[in-house]
């Protein structure tokens, strides 16, 4: 007779491979959706016999190169990947990040490559290319693609007039043309660390004739940037180093312009034209140490409040309003702002009541000043029915979206 408590353990063994192995395969799909690698996910075969070969038929893709040593290493395994996939699978999303910095460059495939079934390229935009190819005639919706080399490059062609992209994130591009970009489906945008030289940064309806959601955080350039668009709804930016700013969108609700790095790296733009008729919520947000190394800034802050002038939530920073305020830019001025239903001042914890102690002693809780209120609340008819608070910038900060990512 054998030990009863070894039977057990050997059929809660049985009966937990059998639970493993009866998942569906959408809850296995979602499981391996959160490996940050499709390798990894590839590896769980020896988890359950059943789930050996469901790799192949995952509807999220994958590739980061920091996961590999080589450059060779990184190649090999993505195109094996993609050539063992099902092929009547749908590529829904596309994780794909090529930071070269940190990996060993080695030599490039043999010549007998394709006698593998490799799809030979010669470089990492081939690479690339190929890959977004793929996603693209699999129904891809959903791409994260970040590129990080010391060399310039072109932006991803291979996924224009793809009808099932809806959703893209740009990271770390350094761009060196700007090829006519037509992107059908797309409704969301979020670009953040590009370089674009002193080229324009266009993104208008003949591009993206279905944009809703645009978020450009970090861009560089030294030229013009253009938004328009009759669907675009929301519009933040952050960071953004451009001459000039136009921004024409008759149906945008929401816009955020946030200017918090160091002002020797980022200025606010020589000239804003900004037309925001539907404008709802509006967030103005400008590092204070700006006023000390730009010349008229003060006069381009004014130009930008002018342009959010319809919107009836507005949120600010209280430095810069001090500047206006000490360059005499408000006085016998009339407030832009007519629909002014609610008005938020962002400032210091320690500002706040039962804000941070030091030496035994509470900070003094900021009063407004009286200059600022009346400037802002001058245009509207009814202001004492506007509510005013305060919030902490930091803890605003972190409320603020992140970017896009796909749907479950």
């Amino acid at each position: 007779m054998g030990n009863p408590k070894k039977e057990l353990d050997r059929g809660a063994k049985r009966n937990a491979e059998d639970r493993i192995s009866s998942l569906p395969d959408d809850i296995i799909h979602y499981i391996l959706s959160f490996l940050e690698d499709t390798k990894f996910a590839a590896k769980t075969c020896v988890l359950s016999k059943r789930w050996k070969n469901l790799w192949t038929s995952l509807p999220d893709l994958r590739f980061n190169t920091a996961y590999y040593k080589t450059t060779r290493s990184f190649r090999k395994f993505l195109l094996s990947a993609l050539l063992r996939r099902d092929r009547n699978c749908e590529a829904r999303s596309l994780h794909l990040s090529m930071d070269y910095e940190h990996l060993r460059v080695d030599e490039e495939f043999d010549d007998n490559s394709d006698e593998e079934g490799y799809y030979y390229v010669d470089d990492d935009e081939s690479l690339r290319d190929y890959v977004f190819r793929y996603a693209a005639r699999h129904g891809v919706r959903f791409v994260d693609y970040r590129h990080r080399r010391y060399s310039e490059l072109s932006l991803p062609s291979a996924l224009m007039d793809c009808h099932t992209l809806t959703t893209l994130n740009l990271y770390d591009l350094s761009v060196t043309e700007m090829p006519f970009l037509y992107f059908p489906a797309v409704t969301s945008l979020y670009v953040d660390g590009c370089n674009f030289g002193w080229k324009c940064f266009n993104v208008t309806e003949s591009s993206f004739p279905n944009l809703a959601y645009l978020h450009i955080y970090n861009l560089l350039g030294g030229g013009h940037m253009q938004i328009s668009g009759t669907k675009l709804v929301t519009f933040k930016m952050e960071g953004v180093q451009f001459n000039k700013v136009k921004l024409s969108a008759p149906n945008l609700e929401v816009f955020e312009c946030r200017d918090t790095i160091d002002a020797k790296w980022r200025r606010l733009g020589d000239f804003f034209d900004i037309d925001l008729p539907s404008l709802q919520t509006a967030e103005v947000v400008v590092n204070y140490k700006i006023y000390h190394v730009s010349e008229q800034v003060e006069d381009k802050l004014m130009k930008l409040l002018d342009g959010i002038r319809n919107a009836k939530s507005l949120t600010l920073n209280l430095p810069p309003l001090k500047g206006l305020i000490k360059a005499g830019l408000l006085k016998h001025q009339t407030s832009p702002f007519s629909n002014l239903k609610s008005l938020k001042f962002l400032v210091k914890k320690k500002y706040l009541p039962g804000g941070c102690i030091s030496r035994n002693r509470a900070h003094p809780q900021l009063q407004v000043p009286e200059k600022i209120k009346t400037y802002l609340l001058s245009g509207t008819p009814h202001p004492q029915n506007v509510d005013i608070t305060l919030e902490d910038e930091w803890m605003h900060k972190q409320k603020q979206s992140s970017p896009p990512t796909p749907s479950t």
